[in-house]
C-alpha cells in the first residue's frame, strides 16, 4: 500500500510519511531509495514525541491548504 500511495496521482499531497521508533538509517536499509527521497517525520517510540506531533500537525495543515 505504501508504494501504491506514493506512485498514485490521486494521493498526491495526501501522504505524510512518519517513522515511529525507527531511525532513518535503519529504515533506509529496509525500505531502500524511497526513504532517502522523502521528507520523513521521525517519531520516537516512547519519550519526546511532542516535536514529532507538532511536525505532523503542520503537515496536516499544509495538506488542508493544498486541498
Amino acid at each position: 500500500m505504501f508504494s501504491f500511495s506514493l506512485c498514485n496521482i490521486q494521493f498526491e499531497y495526501r501522504v505524510i510519511p512518519v517513522l515511529i521508533g525507527v531511525e532513518r538509517s535503519v529504515a533506509a536499509e529496509n525500505f531502500g531509495w524511497i526513504i532517502r527521497n522523502l521528507d520523513l517525520i521521525i517519531m520516537p517510540a516512547w519519550d519526546g514525541q511532542e516535536k514529532s506531533l507538532e511536525q505532523i500537525t503542520h503537515a496536516l495543515q499544509a495538506l488542508e491548504a493544498v486541498a
